[in-house]
């Protein structure tokens, strides 16, 4: 991510840091890395990939000594998973110092609800005014905001949907915000797995660069599958 080159090195926080890529990524870089991760099988791959981080501590449960702490919080496609979504941003709040700096990702377009997010355990899509709106009710002020994944993102949602949605009518129920539909979602990537050897050929890589070329072209509006929000710490 491009944002990760601007910031000043310092303390970061990972919220739902899954199997842990990312922190990798963010040790290297040069972050001192602590991550939260609840569900347990996903705690200890983040674990065994961080192992030789030592600087990188990964939690089950948020620790007593997180207020004020962290100069950044991450928080990559987790919102969703939460009911009260501005109760969770509230407490999110008091881990950061004082003009700290959140980065976070959600899933765009409530109309775009489909099988997929149900398999992942969401409660909900969220449009620009609704993530705009919980955001400042819960002490934040945006400093950027886009949208994006079109149109490659937009089409592997798709894709996966139509996968999920064949597994789900078998099902009697449809649950919404399933705790352990959370829990797997931050380490089960079948989808990905089927589609790795595509992607990882030259063919591929190809490929991947002249999307993500092609999805700074359409940044501004309003069509991708998520939508990226950088906010600071307002001080009330």
């Amino acid at each position: 991510m491009e944002i990760i080159k601007l910031l000043p090195r310092g303390d970061i926080l990972e919220i739902g840091c899954g199997a842990g890529a990312m922190l990798v990524d963010l040790s290297n870089a040069g972050f001192n890395c602590t991550a939260l991760e609840t569900s347990v099988p996903a705690n200890q791959i983040a674990k065994e990939l961080n192992k030789h981080h030592q600087s990188t501590s990964i939690h089950l449960e948020p620790s007593d000594n997180w207020a004020e702490r962290f100069d950044y919080i991450f928080a990559f496609e987790v919102l969703e998973h939460n009911k009260d979504d501005k109760g969770i941003l509230e407490h999110w709040r008091e881990w950061l110092k004082p003009n700290g700096t959140m980065v976070l990702s959600v899933p765009a377009k409530p109309e775009l609800w489909n099988a997929r997010d149900v398999w992942a355990g969401h409660y909900r899509r969220y449009d620009r005014s609704s993530i705009t709106s919980v955001l400042k009710e819960a002490g934040f002020m945006i400093e950027h905001l886009e949208s994006y994944g079109f149109p490659l993102f937009n089409l592997l949602e798709s894709i996966g949907a139509i996968s999920h949605g064949k597994f789900f009518s078998r099902q009697k129920e449809l649950p919404i915000g399933d705790k352990f539909s959370t829990a797997k979602s931050g380490i089960d990537r079948s989808f990905e797995v089927r589609i790795f050897p595509l992607q990882a050929s030259r063919l591929g890589k190809s490929l991947m660069k002249f999307f993500f070329f092609l999805q700074t072209l359409f940044l501004k509006y309003d069509i991708g599958n998520g939508y990226i929000v950088t906010v600071t710490k307002n001080e009330r």
